[in-house]
């Protein structure tokens, strides 16, 4: 069924009614979730009547965020009572500014799904803990743009955190270990304080 903005369809072997929709030259499809053809075009009509919200990218959407003095999020915490410091708030933006937006910032908000945000933060060369600080930081954005409206839900809610990391030793070459521990009692002395000192870092 053909309208104004969008084209209702059914998939083969579904149920459920999806429509098409225009985003500047391109045709994208959405599932409306609904089995009834009256409520999937409400549906449909809902989602279009946001108007330029479909169109938002998360650059735009995260221009000020975090930004101290600027995000209205962070004058919301104040609000209400909770703490949120100049530090955090500069935390927080630099996952924003050196991470986030340079893989996902051209993104429409309505693009983003929880695959591809948990693929791209596996394959970043950095600690799980910090992969845990840019998901939370994401997440608080992504939250942001749900209550707003501009996005049915966070597809970052239910992302497991990264797991605890042992720390591993590193293993010294045969050079640094000779300065380590010089055959030289008097150096070895001097290094370490102690032949007791010097001991106990071998054994362990």
């Amino acid at each position: 069924m053909r309208h104004h903005d969008f084209t209702l369809f059914k998939r083969k072997g579904s149920k459920t009614w999806y429509f098409y929709y225009r985003k500047g030259n391109e045709r994208l499809a959405r599932s409306t979730g609904k089995s009834l053809k009256y409520e999937a075009e409400q549906e449909a009509r809902k989602f279009i009547d946001k108007g330029t919200a479909c169109d938002v990218t998360l650059n735009n959407f995260s221009k000020d965020f975090f930004v101290w003095d600027r995000c209205s999020w962070i004058e919301r915490q104040h609000s209400k009572g909770r703490s949120f410091s100049k530090q955090v708030a500069h935390e927080r933006r630099a996952h924003l500014k050196n991470h986030i937006l340079p893989e996902f910032g051209k993104y429409y908000l309505t693009e983003l799904n929880k695959r591809s945000i948990e693929n791209w933060l596996t394959s970043q060369a950095i600690s799980n803990q910090t992969k845990n600080h840019i998901l939370y930081s994401f997440r608080i954005v992504l939250r942001d743009a749900e209550d707003a409206g501009l996005i049915e839900k966070n597809v970052l809610d239910r992302v497991e955190p990264f797991g605890n990391e042992a720390k591993k030793r590193d293993v010294f070459t045969v050079a640094e270990l000779k300065q380590l521990f010089p055959d030289d009692r008097e150096k070895l002395l001097e290094i370490w304080g102690s032949l007791k000192h010097a001991t106990c870092y071998i054994i362990l």
